[in-house]
């Protein structure tokens, strides 16, 4: 099965072109696409998101959901661009999951960020070692794809954290229950033990993220259907 994953596609001009045989960064790209994957929903299976339980996630269900997906996101989207149909796409698609990778260990800094960032910046490697030759410039179509894949994974990841929003937990009452502060947690307490939190992914910042994620996916679509080299113009005799 790895084989498969790292097989070289079967367009030798496409994948022949300088600065680095594009077979190469392909490889490089699946590999570290398939690495990330794994690594959040590690993380996200750890902290009970994967599984939406509620209460280890400090989230609604569709906050949980949100958040698994938003977390893998970047690495989905870096997988498909290195199947994508031209140079183009590859970079335009890989350019926006770099930036969703680097967001999100940023985020972690003082915790998994630190795993993320240098597959963040292997993929940043992979746009630079995949760019075109002189006479094969990047189409305009290609920058707005880009532009709208990574508007909508770096929001989908940032809706989930936009507020603080303190909840507790009471093991007499199940169930996630808003609370002004971390100080109110006495008024949802009727016996039992107590957990609270100040940062409660609510349904609202699970449908924002998911929003924010059909952005993305739309520009995925379009970026593969309609981003294509720029015809060269024949200089006139």
């Amino acid at each position: 099965m790895l084989s498969s994953i790292l097989s070289t596609p079967s367009d030798p001009e496409f994948l022949d072109r300088p600065v680095w045989r594009l077979s190469s960064v392909l490889r490089v790209q699946r590999l570290i696409s398939i690495v990330g994957l794994v690594l959040m929903l590690a993380v996200t299976a750890i902290g009970g998101s994967l599984w939406l339980d509620q209460r280890s996630s400090n989230s609604t269900r569709l906050g949980a959901f949100a958040f698994v997906l938003a977390m893998v996101a970047p690495f989905v989207v870096a997988w498909i661009a290195a199947f994508g149909p031209n140079r183009h796409v590859l970079r335009a698609f890989t350019f926006a999951a770099a930036v969703g990778a680097g967001v999100l260990a940023l985020l972690g800094m003082f915790s998994f960020g630190i795993l993320i960032a240098p597959l963040a910046i292997i993929l940043f490697w992979c746009v630079h070692a995949s760019r075109p030759e002189a006479n094969d410039p990047t189409p305009a179509s290609a920058y707005l794809v880009t532009m709208v894949v990574m508007t909508g994974l770096v929001l989908a990841i940032g809706a989930l954290f936009f507020r603080d929003t303190a909840a507790c937990w009471s093991s007499a009452d199940p169930g996630w229950h808003a609370v002004p502060n971390i100080s109110s947690q006495i008024s949802v307490s009727n016996g039992g033990s107590v957990t609270c939190t100040s940062n409660y992914r609510d349904n609202t910042e699970g449908l924002l993220s998911l929003g924010f994620l059909t952005l993305a996916a739309v520009g995925v679509v379009l970026g593969r259907a309609f981003v294509r080299p720029e015809t060269p113009t024949t200089p006139a005799p």
